[in-house]
């Protein structure tokens, strides 16, 4: 019975630190501008822009700032206003996806006049 508890605790430390350093930034965020298209919700949440080059981008939101809380209450308000967002691309442990997988992940936005 030890034994497996022991086990137990182990494979979860490790669970645990795969997932966290999978998410640990290490890069410095890169920035782009276009304008603010929508939230997608599923598994996960995802801030989409539509570029100047009319190509879309999302970023998957693990976690939120101020700007992507005030859009997510209304997000139909804000369509078609121009916004900057930084974002990093990283490997990310997935549990949905059976491994890492690479994701523009929001790091903040900010609305450009």
């Amino acid at each position: 019975m030890i034994r497996i508890i022991f086990l137990f605790f182990c494979f979860y430390a490790f669970l645990s630190l795969q997932t966290t350093s999978a998410q640990t930034p290490s890069k410095q965020a890169k920035v782009v501008i276009g304008k603010f298209a929508g939230i997608e919700q599923g598994d996960y949440s995802y801030f989409t822009i539509i570029k100047d080059d009319k190509t879309e981008m999302s970023f998957r939101v693990d976690k939120t700032d101020a700007l992507y809380e005030k859009v997510e209450k209304n997000p139909k308000s804000f369509i078609g206003k121009k916004v900057k967002v930084y974002y990093k691309h990283q490997k990310i442990y997935t549990p949905e996806a059976g491994g890492e997988v690479e994701v523009d992940l929001y790091v903040k936005a900010e609305w450009v006049k």
